[in-house]
């Protein structure tokens, strides 16, 4: 029995064995790259200033008096397809990160106004059409931020000929 054990873990270690021939993988990440016309990952340089913005000022007694603000902006981060969501209601200040789905294409946001306090944050895809993401509102004086459309981005293999 521990012959028959030692021979079969030994057909095995033979079966599983390592590869001597290196991969190249040089010509396949070549393909791949070529068919993307967008493949960055990451920003040489980060702007300072926000690539999106919205802002409105209360202008109700407190409100007024103590100068808040509803804003929401969208600034760049190293990586091409975060963006940090910079949001100030009242004296509460929030931040996240939110992530662009990958469309092979520069990656645009932009915000769209459906009330003083309510902001739809969201992307344009390769039609430039804008897409809704994210929604920034308050309800009850409550800030709220909820995801509102969920993307999946599929790969197609396409063919190219030489």
């Amino acid at each position: 029995m521990k012959k028959i054990f030692i021979a079969a873990s030994c057909l095995l270690l033979i079966a599983c064995g390592n590869n001597s021939q290196p991969e190249n993988n040089s010509s396949a990440n070549t393909a791949t790259d070529a068919k993307a016309p967008f493949n960055l990952v990451k920003r040489e340089s980060v702007s300072s200033k926000p690539v999106e913005s919205y802002e409105y000022k209360f202008t109700d007694g407190e409100a007024k008096l103590n100068n808040w603000v509803f804003r929401v902006n969208l600034n760049e981060t190293i990586n091409y397809h975060d963006y940090e969501m910079d949001i100030v209601y009242h004296t509460l200040e929030a931040k996240d990160t939110i992530t662009i789905p990958n469309l092979s294409i520069e990656p645009k946001v932009g915000l769209k106004k459906l009330g003083n306090t309510d902001v739809i944050i969201g992307f344009y895809d390769k039609n430039n059409e804008f897409k809704d993401y994210f929604k920034v509102y308050v309800q009850d004086d409550n800030l709220r931020v909820e995801k509102i459309k969920s993307y999946n981005v599929k790969k197609v293999a396409t063919e190219t000929t030489e």
